[in-house]
């Protein structure tokens, strides 16, 4: 986490024999049940609940509750809430809804699921425009914006060019309306996985028009694929704002975003590690934190 965020705590004194720091991690929790590898994980917000899915066809919820409270070691049935089997094939992501209501879980049956977090029913089936494509990837990972309006899934096709689709989130009765609201095109190979950045974003010159105009908020988005390219977007922006080559010789396999919002790490099936700094001029400026209230003591 610190090397991620830019920090210097974690390192030894450069020049120094001394030896780097290491954490010690204690294993908790153990939960058993899918039959096939499991291929993606994602918290729920509040952090009490886990879903994971696997490529023996299903999305599992578990509830972690008893290990945050140092309770027991094994997963059993306690633990497991529920199984959401609608996919028809291997599922290879999920990402659970910042705002809590919704899990979003993708797969080989070339659609995107989106259950309902209170009930645990199936919202919605999306199939286009993911019904076109025909390589396989080993992951699909979709994500979500950091304020819940996009969920970003990887691993679409328009022809003739492979694409990452944002879906809107609906905002009104009807909650299985999730429409396409822009598509991320670019990249030569299939879409492996996309990772929004945890913050949001204005710049005063996003859309070109003048300083006023362009200060709405907006969210960035990294894709990575099979082309061994990353990429970032803007939400608010057809282009691409950055495309890295040469970091890979193999497929990138996940990513993910420092707490500043402008530092992204990205692995590969090569056994390599880069991070990748973006500055500024290249993704705008995330706004400064609401200002508190001054604190009256007694």
């Amino acid at each position: 986490r610190q090397a991620a965020a830019g920090e210097a705590a974690g390192s030894a004194p450069f020049g120094s024999r001394a030896p780097p720091p290491t954490e010690r991690w204690r294993c908790v929790l153990t939960l058993s049940g899918h039959t096939g590898d499991v291929v993606d994980v994602s918290w729920s917000p509040a952090g009490h609940r886990l879903a994971s899915v696997s490529l023996d066809n299903s999305v599992r919820i578990w509830s972690v509750e008893c290990a945050i409270a140092g309770g027991a070691r094994l997963g059993g049935p306690n633990q497991l809430i529920t199984s959401l089997d609608g996919h028809c094939g291997m599922v290879k992501g999920v990402a659970w809804d910042p705002i809590g209501r919704y899990v979003a879980s993708q797969g080989d049956d070339k659609a995107v699921l989106v259950w309902n977090a209170r009930d645990w029913t199936q919202s919605a089936r999306v199939e286009e425009p993911f019904t076109r494509t025909s390589q396989k990837t080993l992951f699909r990972r979709l994500r979500w914006s950091p304020d819940g309006q996009f969920l970003c899934a990887p691993h679409a096709y328009k022809k003739p060019a492979h694409i990452a689709a944002v879906l809107h989130r609906p905002t009104g009765v009807d909650t299985s309306a999730w429409t396409p609201e822009v598509d991320f095109v670019g990249h030569k190979s299939p879409v492996v996985v996309a990772a929004f950045s945890p913050r949001i974003f204005t710049r005063s010159d996003v859309d070109g028009t003048g300083p006023a105009a362009g200060r709405a908020a907006y969210c960035v988005c990294a894709l990575g694929g099979q082309d061994c390219v990353v990429s970032v977007w803007l939400t608010c922006k057809a282009k691409a704002a950055c495309v890295v080559h040469g970091l890979f010789t193999e497929d990138v396999l996940d990513l993910s975003w420092a707490s500043d919002g402008a530092t992204l790490l990205a692995c590969s099936m090569d056994g390599s590690v880069a991070c990748v700094r973006l500055e500024q001029h290249e993704i705008g400026s995330p706004p400064p934190p609401p200002r508190r209230p001054p604190q009256h003591r007694p």
